[in-house]
């Protein structure tokens, strides 16, 4: 009954196949909008340098701004270089088990406080590198048609409980000025559109004047119009060109605007690929503590109630944490097979039986029914964690199962089905039994009530799955021996039966 309750209770339990954390670290990540400078952004810093110094929990905060932080962690990713409107933060707190209570808060207080600005504060988390919890991926051939599936999918998602960000991989460029020169006026003026182009990249992105040397390191020296002077439209048309030298001109520059028509246009968003498709990933961030796995089923009851219509030759999938356990999980079944082949090989090389090997299978069933019950009573998430706890129960398990059955087989009353002998063998087996089950469950039970997400899952999964396999060691296990004895005595009989008594009547 309690195995088969186990098993009964199993889709009640979470499925967080990536254990959360407990680390008095987190980072935040900002991002502004495309054509926003490096001033801007750390403007934005500053702010929230302020803010968290305010905070009574946090005690070191570092930034780098216009690229990525080093990747203190084994699964962050460091892929942003050169990019003026991002930046990223890591904080240090004072008390680990605070720490996404303070997340969460901030999440909110930035969000209201920076509207321009995507700020997201994020925890660390275990498993394999994903830039976002929940992900949508939208494949197809048109531009176009990607951006528009994408913004949809985004407003879906952004509708989701607990969704404090979204993004999409094709954003809208930023803003950039077409110049349409009129080389019939360029020629007039004694230019050409090359020197035209050259002036102009030299007063927007400098140019290189000399280097200063520091140390064993050369910095080059870029000179440049002050920023000021160029930030808006009308005063980059107004940039004057020095024209050459001629002995009947009056001027020595002209505008810009007078040698052709200027206009301002997006920059075209970059083109991501896949497998040789174009695709649009769609991004979501969560509340800290919500699982991806939960927002994930709201995303699909919500598609498969109101679907998106596509067009052919366009799809869709899931990735993000979801896509990463997949891949995870096909990883460890991959030798799974193995693995149970040569359990199996071991357990009939041992007891030289089928029939008890059999014993040993159900004792394995049956064990990994009792830790989902530990699990489920216990309000444990099912993980990866929890997972290498079920297969040490079964271990424990199993060799509980194999003293008893060991010594039911040198007893010659219980292996001729005496219900007397089988109950001293269980009684004198108990004692081993006993002290290996209280002696497991009193080693974890520290990490039982150590109170954090990572390792009370898998102890659980252990201690509790242990002491209830006394349950199966004391009484199914010998009820299943005798069984299996005297049936095997009873088909030994049998034919001697018959021919003793063929024999009588001759």
């Amino acid at each position: 009954v309690l195995p088969i309750t186990g098993f009964l209770s199993a889709p009640t339990l979470t499925n967080q196949f990536f254990p959360a954390t407990d680390r008095d670290q987190f980072y935040i990540q900002i991002t502004l909008p495309q054509g926003s400078d490096i001033l801007e952004t750390l403007s934005v810093v500053e702010a929230l340098d302020d803010a968290l110094h305010k905070e009574d929990l946090v005690r070191r905060v570092d930034w780098t701004v216009g690229e990525s932080a080093p990747p203190f962690y084994y699964n962050l990713r460091s892929n942003k270089e050169g990019v003026p409107n991002w930046a990223e933060g890591l904080i240090l707190t004072t008390d680990e088990n605070k720490t996404d209570a303070l997340i969460r808060r901030l999440q909110l207080e930035f969000d209201e406080a920076h509207p321009n600005a995507q700020i997201i504060v994020r925890g660390i988390d275990q498993g394999p590198p994903v830039e976002a919890p929940l992900e949508v991926e939208i494949k197809g051939p048109n531009i176009a048609i990607l951006k528009a599936l994408g913004e949809e999918m985004r407003l879906r998602i952004e509708r989701l409980p607990d969704v404090t960000h979204t993004r999409t991989s094709m954003t809208p460029g930023g803003p950039k000025v077409l110049f349409d020169l009129d080389e019939a006026e360029v020629n007039r003026v004694g230019l050409g559109k090359a020197s035209v182009a050259s002036t102009i990249n030299g007063a927007l992105t400098g140019i290189v004047a000399g280097e200063l040397l520091e140390d064993t390191e050369r910095l080059p020296i870029r000179v440049r119009l002050i920023e000021e002077d160029w930030n808006r439209f009308s005063e980059i048309r107004n940039l004057r060109i020095p024209l050459p030298p001629a002995g009947d001109r009056a001027l020595n520059a002209v505008p810009i605007g007078t040698l052709g028509d200027a206009s301002l246009i997006p920059d075209r968003s970059p083109i991501t690929r896949k497998d040789g498709q174009r695709n649009n990933k769609v991004q979501a961030y969560l509340t800290r503590g919500v699982l991806p796995e939960e927002a994930l089923k709201l995303l699909q009851a919500d598609l498969a109630q109101n679907p998106i219509d596509l067009p052919t030759g366009y799809s869709y999938s899931f990735g993000g944490d979801s896509d990463e356990r997949a891949m995870v999980v096909n990883d460890l079944k991959a030798p799974m097979g193995m693995i149970t082949a040569a359990l199996i090989a071991t357990i009939l090389l041992t007891f030289n039986s089928w029939r008890l090997s059999a014993v040993a299978g159900i004792v394995t069933i049956c064990s990994f029914g009792l830790s989902l019950l530990s699990l489920a009573v216990f309000h444990h998430p099912l993980g990866v964690t929890a997972l290498i706890g079920v297969i040490g129960s079964i271990g424990v398990s199993i060799n509980a199962a194999i003293i008893i059955i060991t010594a039911l087989q040198q007893n010659p009353g219980a292996m001729a089905g005496d219900v007397v002998s089988v109950r001293e063998v269980v009684l004198d087996s108990s004692r081993h039994i006993v002290s290996t089950t209280i002696t497991t469950f009193g080693g974890f039970l520290p990490l039982i009530l150590e109170g954090s997400n990572f390792w009370p899952p898998f102890a659980m999964a252990i201690a509790g799955g242990v002491l209830l396999s006394t349950v199966v060691s004391f009484y199914l296990v010998p009820a299943m021996f005798y069984m299996f004895s005297t049936s095997s005595k009873a088909t030994k009989a049998g034919p001697t039966s018959v021919a003793t008594s063929e024999v009588s009547g001759v």
